[in-house]
């Protein structure tokens, strides 16, 4: 097999979330029928399940892709065996649930490889939307714990 890889475009992925929205215009102007009946929140533009949709890959998975031309594809990372980057554009029309990540140490001991680290651009908002980032002064651990018991999730210590 040759290290080369030919150029090719993933076609993105359009996953639905209640607090999406049904216009993703200037983004995308895709006839209505193509997105269903639930308001889209995600368009993955990378992923396993993502599909090239030109060149000679056309029509195989990125998860194959990385496989079949794990050197050429992922360098250095060619061990992990997978495409090592997930890029989406998020198209919310609502708040967005609380997230929470595990590190590394946290995601193997779930029996995944690694933690999860995140980027985020905001490319277009409207009036007084914000984004809430960390906690209010004087927010104790104790009583995030028992915010996080109210709503069934653990905490990670």
């Amino acid at each position: 097999m040759t290290n080369a890889l030919p150029p090719f475009r993933l076609r993105p992925t359009f996953s639905p979330r209640p607090w999406g929205r049904r216009d993703l215009k200037p983004w995308y102007t895709l006839d209505p029928k193509e997105l269903g009946t639930e308001p889209i929140g995600e368009s993955w533009l990378t992923g396993p399940q993502a599909v090239a949709e030109t060149g000679p890959l056309s029509g195989v998975t990125l998860a194959e892709i990385a496989k079949t031309h794990a050197a050429a594809l992922l360098g250095v990372w060619e061990g992990e065996g997978e495409f090592p980057l997930l890029l989406k554009l998020l198209f919310p029309d609502d708040k967005l649930s609380v997230q929470v990540h595990p590190n590394d140490e946290q995601a193997q001991a779930m029996g995944q490889r690694r933690g999860k680290t995140e980027c985020w651009y905001t490319l277009a908002a409207e009036p007084g939307a914000a984004v809430s980032c960390g906690l209010k002064p004087g927010v104790t651990p104790d009583q995030i714990r028992a915010f996080s018991t109210r709503l069934n999730f653990t905490l990670a210590t």
